[in-house]
């Protein structure tokens, strides 16, 4: 649902800490995930400039804000 602004609602929301290898895949991709909060939008796991995996990640749908505790760990 959009906010009056036309930003997603969760926008300024404060991040979630989540960890990827618990989140529900989107099709046949690791990096794709379900968004926990609204169920029907993406978490993209993005890169840095440096092809790092980015710690932060955002719903494409709500905009809710995650931190991913387990990015150390995670090998693709």
């Amino acid at each position: 649902m959009m906010k009056e602004n036309n930003l997603p609602e969760n926008i300024e929301k404060e991040p979630i800490h989540i960890n990827h290898k618990d989140l529900e895949r989107s099709g046949d991709g690791v990096y794709k995930s379900v968004c926990p909060v609204c169920d029907n939008g993406l978490l993209l796991m993005t890169r840095d400039d440096t092809f790092k995996l980015n710690k932060y990640d955002r719903c494409i749908s709500c905009g809710q804000k995650f931190i991913y505790d387990d990015l150390e760990y995670l090998k693709f």
